[in-house]
């Protein structure tokens, strides 16, 4: 049944560690739960807007336009870099004090998708896998699995995060910090290893 299998995916994809997941959980040990929402959803937008994106046959440029989607990766690379260097910081957090910086956890939720090699991979894939000319109506039910999916599994990696922060000290909390930036790292230069 394929709303069965959809579902599945959703949920095995979104949840796997990646990029937005690692950040939500140094987001989630930094700010805790209430203040990383605006990420979640900001994430989970972006998200839908890959796959609605990908649907149109944005996809198929990326997949025949190599010098277009090796572009779009280093561009993503140098974000996630970036990122990892804030979170590694031993003082770095995001000060929630505003709602501008609400709204930057919002923004950088939905920017880290839109630059996250596996969002785009997981919607090409998905789409080639379950949809095609003859069903679209099933893009519909897609997209939405998918938002359910994302949202929950973002905000179960903030939780996680949180609950970590709760146990650790301040001097265990910088190496859970630092070692989840270096994961991002290296998840970046596996991602740059498959482009080369």
């Amino acid at each position: 049944m394929p709303a069965l299998e959809i579902t599945i995916f959703a949920f095995a994809t979104c949840a796997t560690p990646g990029p937005v997941n690692i950040v939500a959980s140094l987001l989630g040990s930094q700010n805790g739960i209430k203040v990383s929402i605006p990420f979640v959803l900001g994430a989970t937008l972006g998200l839908s807007f890959v796959i609605l994106v990908a649907s149109f046959g944005v996809s198929q440029i990326l997949k025949t336009n190599e010098t277009l989607a090796n572009g779009l990766t280093l561009i993503g690379s140098i974000y996630l870099l970036y990122l990892a260097f804030l979170m590694s910081q031993k003082n770095s957090t995001i000060e929630i004090d505003s709602e501008t910086n609400q709204t930057a956890g919002f923004y950088q939720g939905a920017i880290l998708q839109l630059l996250n090699p596996k969002a785009w991979l997981v919607s090409m894939s998905g789409l080639a896998m379950y949809l095609n000319a003859s069903e679209n109506s099933m893009l519909t039910f897609y997209i939405l699995m998918f938002f359910i999916a994302c949202f929950f599994s973002v905000f179960i990696w903030v939780c996680l995060g949180s609950l970590i922060a709760t146990k650790l000290k301040s001097t265990h909390l910088t190496i859970f910090n630092r070692s989840m930036a270096a994961l991002l790292i290296i998840l970046v230069f596996c991602n740059l290893s498959n482009m080369l």
